[in-house]
């Protein structure tokens, strides 16, 4: 450790998200300070190094071999996820990894190994898992207020983009940026694993190759029914969770802006939708980022864990494996 108390803390990858966790460490994380800043660019690095009085590097290399760093922040572009998992872990760092974990099995495993190995923590930045609206609906369909659960719907929709999702070793990134999120959706609030995936999925918004919009039929091994409804939204970024059960209904809804709606001469009008993700889950990325420095602090695994991470990379290559072949797949024929 960096200190009596404090974890030191490397991010690599400075684009939006690995800003967001720089973000939540400024804002006072008890036992944790950022230490050292990487990206592939350099200069940009050295100025947010600069900016923050810590350390740069132009790797995520450099940033492994950084005195006082106890722990990694992965934000790096998703193929190369693992990869420096694997590193971090084979370096006795503790792990934060964007989602998804990444999108090869393979590097999947050989990164899980690695961390089994040293013993280290591992996160995957599953942030709507401490959203505190699903870890209420969480905790009432624990408890039965709908009764047994039949079945589940999410609706995870970004606001209207200048184009269509990319493409990520040649496959959809929509179901590896976006779906991922709501697959371990599912698995967290039905306690139960995917077993099949079934997708219609089409460009119906940008009108080009790449796919933007997708409905997605999941079976759940318990037996549950779910839909994921993904695309991009005119009115902003709708985030929606609703479970049904035997004697009841749960649900979710938008959190916007403000609780202030207008009722004038040019008619009634609901307050705006928060702009896009880092502004909704704003206090669950702080949160999130609260659970791993306590994780890292005891050297304990906690959830969201690297098996949730790879249950969602199969989850979304079944998802791919199902538009290509147009027909349901089940997760075991994916890894």
């Amino acid at each position: 450790m960096s200190g009596a108390q404090d974890i030191g803390v490397g991010v690599v990858g400075l684009g939006v998200m690995g800003r967001i966790h720089i973000g939540c460490l400024a804002s006072g994380i008890a036992g944790a300070r950022l230490v050292a800043v990487a990206d592939q660019d350099e200069s940009a690095a050295r100025v947010l190094g600069s900016e923050h009085g810590v350390a740069y590097s132009g790797s995520a290399a450099g940033l492994l071999e950084a005195p006082g760093v106890d722990a990694v922040i992965v934000a790096t572009p998703a193929e190369t996820h693992a990869e420096i998992v694997e590193a971090a872990a084979v370096s006795g760092k503790h792990i934060l990894c964007e989602k998804p974990f990444d999108c090869r099995l393979e590097a999947i495993d050989r990164a899980l190994a690695a961390v089994a190995s040293t013993g280290v923590v591992l996160q995957i930045g599953f942030q709507r898992r401490f959203d505190r609206s699903f870890q209420q609906l969480k905790e009432k369909a624990a408890a039965a207020r709908a009764g047994d659960l039949v079945a589940i719907h999410v609706v995870s929709r970004d606001p209207l983009l200048a184009g269509p999702p990319r493409l990520i070793d040649g496959m959809s990134a929509l179901f590896f940026d976006t779906t991922v999120h709501d697959f371990d959706m599912l698995r967290f609030l039905t306690g139960s694993e995917i077993e099949m995936v079934h997708v219609l999925a089409s460009s119906a918004i940008h009108r080009e190759e790449r796919i933007d919009t997708a409905v997605f039929l999941v079976r759940m091994l318990n037996g549950i029914a779910a839909t994921i409804d993904n695309s991009q939204a005119a009115h902003g970024y709708d985030q929606r969770v609703e479970v049904f059960g035997a004697s009841g209904l749960l649900s979710a809804e938008n959190e916007p802006e403000d609780a202030v709606w207008v009722a004038d001469a040019a008619g009634s009008r609901a307050p705006q939708l928060p702009y896009f993700f880092p502004q909704r889950y704003a206090r669950a990325y702080i949160d999130q980022m609260r659970s791993f420095v306590e994780a890292a602090s005891r050297g304990v695994s906690d959830s969201p864990s690297g098996a949730d991470g790879r249950a969602a990379t199969v989850a979304a290559l079944a998802a791919q494996r199902s538009v290509d072949e147009g027909r349901p797949v089940r997760v075991e024929e994916v890894g």
